[in-house]
């Protein structure tokens, strides 16, 4: 008999849950939130400004029109820091940091007709329930890209309606697995509603947006119209998208069993710099295969219009963040559906991850999976800062993961 392979799907069980903590240490500079070589100094009203900078080898940039306070210049800034505070000319130092402009004009709306019931790209807090901001801001990271055809994200699943207007041109037809043929259609809708969040066509006065809408989808049918498969036939896929040049691949699905061959290929992508993204499951319990992989992976679950853990998504020590599963509108056969899980917030972090790669092509896939934890919204507020087993490092946030920089 074979060993099934559910498919991260509609969950409606709910599960309260507690606070419970773990730390992580990061090793990823996320984006800066400093001048690297600058400091602010409030001086001493008789301070020798040119006996200062001799002593501790800074150059003084300016004076600030605030009074008593000036820029330096620095190279070792920590130590200089430090120093400076116990010297009797110095009221005061800190970092000169950064700051940005926080004009919601700043952006780039679509014209797709459902794009304002997509709130998961855009969340104005307009309806009951839907909290101002509890969206991924993908409408900030559009300034900077839409995706590159360069970049290929690979949905393993259910197949994909590649004749869909809104998916139509955007999708190479991969393998079905299940039927042995090179036909992924989809026959279940799944499939098709992951591949929508993550690239439909956008801009284009129908349908929705897909976050990467500029990337490529490549088709692979790994499961069948129920829904189910077996680990070998979501390796084989895994495998497939790696041969074929696929950057990212999302797999919106999991198992409850470890498995080293489900192990050796979350393996094999990590080796060959594909970024895999997998969701967390709908049972409120232990994540599943092969989301539980991470740091191999991305684990993702999900979060709620009220910026909260959705009731069904899973949760432990290694899920890496969230994004909204809850009430998702997507591309499906014959039209568009809306619908809840993890499978449907693990594509937000597929297309996220294309449009990182479509920016800087060379990211490792670790690179890219630490620049999305440690740039992302610690949203829960009933616990502690920082990671915890139900939100992971917290909301996906594409506004700060692309705030751009602007150094000396």
């Amino acid at each position: 008999m074979r060993k099934k392979l559910i498919l991260a799907l509609l969950a409606v069980s709910l599960f309260l849950l507690g606070a419970k903590l773990k730390d992580r240490e990061p090793n990823f500079n996320p984006p800066l939130e400093e001048v690297p070589s600058r400091i602010l100094v409030k001086l001493h009203p008789d301070a020798d400004i040119k006996g200062l900078s001799r002593d501790y080898g800074i150059e003084l940039k300016r004076r600030l029109l605030l009074k008593g306070w000036a820029v330096f210049k620095v190279k070792n800034k920590g130590e200089v820091l430090r120093l400076l505070v116990s010297d009797a000319r110095v009221l005061w130092a800190e970092p000169d940091y950064m700051a940005r402009i926080a004009d919601e004009d700043e952006e780039v709306i679509p014209n797709d007709a459902y794009f304002a019931d997509q709130w998961y790209l855009k969340n104005n807090g307009g309806k009951e329930g839907f909290k101002k901001g509890a969206d991924v801001k993908a409408t900030y990271a559009w300034k900077f890209t839409t995706g590159s055809e360069e970049i290929v994200v690979a949905v393993v699943d259910t197949g994909v309606a590649y004749n869909h207007p809104d998916l139509k041109g955007k999708v190479i037809k991969g393998y079905d697995f299940i039927n042995s043929d090179e036909d992924p259609r989809d026959d279940n809708g799944h499939g098709t509603m992951v591949a929508g969040i993550i690239g439909a066509k956008a801009n284009n006065g129908e349908g929705i947006a897909g976050i990467c809408w500029g990337c490529k989808i490549m088709a692979i049918k790994s499961f069948d119209s129920q829904g189910l498969g077996t680990y070998s036939e979501l390796a084989d896929g895994i495998e497939y998208a790696i041969e074929r040049g696929a950057r990212v691949i999302n797999v919106s699905a999991g198992g409850d069993k470890p498995s080293l061959v489900l192990e050796e290929a979350v393996d094999r992508a990590q080796e060959n710099n594909v970024v895999l993204v997998a969701a967390a499951g709908n049972d409120a319990g232990a994540l599943l295969y092969p989301a539980a992989y991470s740091p191999k992976c991305i684990s993702v679950g999900a979060s709620d219009p009220e910026d909260k853990k959705a009731g069904f998504s899973n949760f432990g020590p290694h899920l890496d963040l969230v994004a909204p599963g809850v009430k998702i509108i997507s591309t499906y056969p014959g039209g568009y559906a809306e619908g809840n899980g993890t499978s449907f917030a693990a594509p937000i972090i597929s297309g996220a991850a294309g449009l990182l790669l479509s920016l800087k092509p060379n990211l490792t896939p670790e690179q890219v999976r630490k620049a999305l934890i440690y740039t992302s919204d610690d949203v829960n507020g009933e616990s502690l800062p920082g990671f915890d087993y139900y939100m992971g490092y917290g909301r996906a946030n594409l506004l700060t993961l692309f705030q751009p920089i602007k150094l000396e």
